[in-house]
């Protein structure tokens, strides 16, 4: 008698799981082909904030920019901190607000890896990364921190928009440490540029 609910229950309980896995796998697969601005532009528009974001399309600045992230995430790169993985790090910054509980963004990560692929997840985490509170992406903060736009930067320029996510002041002057870190950010820059010439 007991048995009959239950597995009414249990099926229902599957149909909803089933039906929530595959509208999120439908909507990652889709936004992939879309230029997604990051959840804090979105509630920063609605709060009226007005936040600052462009889309960095395709470009050979940004096949230097993609260099450079790929050679910071590798293993056993020396400038990479102890972060989680890029593609989970990209769900937070697409997805959760700032300061918002991060639940279910390992899972989310994962099924972006598996969907997107590395240099699709390098291109929307370039156009996510957070300057503060209303800069976002490495072409806004171009424009905020330099005046200029993202194809007029130098190497050490690109190095330090790379270096300064994530709210380290622009302004304030780089420490001896930080320093040495754009230094190694820059050269990474130049070969960049060197290996994006070759390829054209």
């Amino acid at each position: 008698m007991l048995l009959y609910p239950l597995r009414w229950l249990f099926r229902r309980i599957l149909g909803w799981v089933l039906t929530i896995v595959f509208v999120t796998v439908g909507a990652l697969w889709i936004l992939r082909w879309v230029p997604v601005p990051p959840v804090g532009v979105i509630v920063g528009f609605f709060s009226g904030k007005v936040p600052q974001w462009g889309w960095f399309g395709d470009s050979p600045v940004r096949e230097r920019f993609i260099y450079v992230i790929r050679k910071l995430e590798e293993p056993g790169a020396g400038l990479r901190r102890r972060l989680p993985p890029l593609s989970q790090r990209v769900a937070e910054l697409l997805f959760y607000p700032h300061n918002a509980p991060k639940w279910g963004s390992g899972l989310l990560g994962m099924l972006i890896r598996a969907l997107w692929g590395e240099e699709r997840i390098i291109v929307f985490y370039l156009n996510s990364i957070r300057y503060g509170s209303d800069i976002y992406g490495v072409k806004a903060a171009a424009h905020a921190f330099f005046h200029k736009d993202i194809e007029s930067l130098t190497p050490s320029e690109s190095a330090e928009l790379i270096l300064r996510k994530e709210g380290l002041a622009i302004r304030r002057d780089l420490s001896g440490p930080l320093l040495r870190e754009r230094d190694k950010l820059e050269k990474l820059f130049i070969s960049g540029a060197t290996n994006a010439s070759q390829t054209q």
